[in-house]
């Protein structure tokens, strides 16, 4: 088999180790969140201070995925068939977690907001 080399790789290094570095901060918050903040108040406070970064940080994902692309049809054959489920899962938790952000302050409910949480 004849192994090509991409240009684009080293690039695409960069990007996810950007996600997963810059990521991380935000996903221990939100996972240690119900062991750490135990009022309310607390558990504010820990979501607004991840609230200025938890969507930029989502973009160095989307990039290193958008750069995945032209890379090789191998790579693409393996990463977007191979993990199909874990993608879309993936995809999920990138969704539910900016509802859970915005829909939890919306109400003042602590059922509401223990749903959200």
């Amino acid at each position: 088999m004849k192994r090509c080399a991409s240009p684009g790789g080293p690039l695409l290094g960069i990007l996810l180790i950007g996600c997963a570095v810059m990521g991380g901060r935000n996903l221990g918050v939100r996972t240690l969140l119900p062991f750490v903040a135990r009022t309310d108040a607390e558990r504010r406070v820990l979501i607004k201070v991840i609230g200025l970064t938890w969507k930029g940080n989502q973009v160095w994902l989307v990039l290193g995925a958008v750069r995945s692309l032209p890379l090789s049809h191998l790579f693409n054959a393996v990463s977007f068939s191979g993990f199909y489920l874990a993608m879309i899962v993936i995809l999920l938790a990138l969704i539910l977690r900016p509802a859970g952000f915005k829909f939890r302050g919306k109400m003042t409910d602590p059922r509401w907001r223990a749903t959200w949480d």
